[in-house]
């Protein structure tokens, strides 16, 4: 299956990119894109290929779909949508294969049909500040960026009783979201994945700052106390599903619209003792995230991705939690 969602990414044309721009002040960005179509041509000569995206400073979201109009048998479709705030990221992606056929019509070895969803959002804190309380007298001290991250991936797949065919018949998504962290001139990245077709054959994965759970720090960064210091946390999230016949039915899904976000109630950053950090942009008194300053409103964004999440109709697709 593999193949089948690298196969939709070229159909979408789409490329991410973790590293977040060089900005003068604080700010957040949000970028969604989608596509779903055929790659190759149905039993009737059907082409399709839709796609769209959307980019704004604090939401955004991009959905697409498309039937096989002259079999009028198959629906694909790819969304995304998220929110940003300083301190938070909100961020989910589906896509779906839909196919109500069962017979002998088939899509020949080369077809390929699928939907893609991604998003990419950052926030940049730069007012931030170490200062000394309770005696504290280093120059230069070690810090460690603390994160909460709530969510889940979910991918599946199914065929509707294909004929014998002269080559493996495949369904199946794939979903997948990835951590970035820039802080004291150092990057820190984690990864999270997870995959399932028609035959159940599950993959899950995960590296570096995910690779421990939903609570998780970045590995220590030297700051200059009293001195003002930025930090870049992203977050992408992707979800392709994918078939190579018409009989195929798939689903994906990276749903984070619970948010990545600072602790609410603990420290934001592990700081030495007789230290604090503080940033009046953030929100961030004494090391302690003001929550209620920075939650925004539920997103017109991520209410459209659930929207058009529920096309897959009764179809269930398997979830991997952590």
């Amino acid at each position: 299956m593999k193949h089948q969602i690298l196969a939709c990414c070229a159909i979408a044309g789409i490329a991410l990119s973790l590293a977040a721009p060089v900005q003068a002040a604080s700010f957040v960005n949000v970028t969604a894109n989608a596509s779903a179509g055929v790659l190759g041509r149905t039993p009737a000569a059907d082409t399709s290929n839709v796609s769209g995206s959307a980019s704004a400073s604090t939401a955004a979201n991009a959905a697409v779909s498309e039937p096989i109009t002259s079999t009028s048998n198959f629906f694909v479709s790819g969304s995304a949508g998220g929110t940003a705030r300083l301190g938070l990221i909100g961020a989910s992606a589906n896509a779906l294969v839909q196919s109500t056929h069962t017979g002998t019509l088939t899509f020949l070895a080369d077809n390929l049909a699928g939907g893609l969803g991604t998003l990419q959002a950052h926030f940049v804190i730069d007012d931030l500040l170490v200062t000394p309380i309770g005696g504290g007298t280093a120059t230069t001290v070690p810090l460690s960026l603390r994160l909460e991250l709530s969510g889940g991936l979910g991918a599946d797949g199914s065929l509707n009783e294909p004929p014998v065919l002269g080559f493996p018949a495949g369904a199946g998504g794939t979903a997948s979201v990835a951590v970035s962290v820039e802080a004291g001139g150092a990057s820190f990245n984690g990864t999270r994945s997870y995959s399932n077709n028609n035959r159940n054959e599950e993959v899950f994965g995960s590296t570096g700052l995910l690779a421990g759970g939903d609570i998780f720090g970045t590995p220590e960064f030297d700051i200059v106390v009293g001195s003002p210091f930025s930090i870049t946390v992203a977050m992408t999230v992707i979800a392709g599903a994918s078939t190579n016949i018409t009989h195929g039915n798939a689903n994906a899904n990276a749903s984070f619209g619970s948010t990545l976000r600072f602790p609410i109630g603990g420290p934001v950053f592990e700081v030495p003792e007789g230290f604090t950090v503080n940033s009046l942009s953030a929100g961030i008194v004494d090391n302690r995230f003001d929550v209620d300053a920075a939650v925004p409103e539920p997103s017109t964004a991520l209410l459209l991705v659930a929207g058009v999440a529920a096309l897959g109709g009764a179809r269930r697709y398997r979830v991997r939690r952590r």
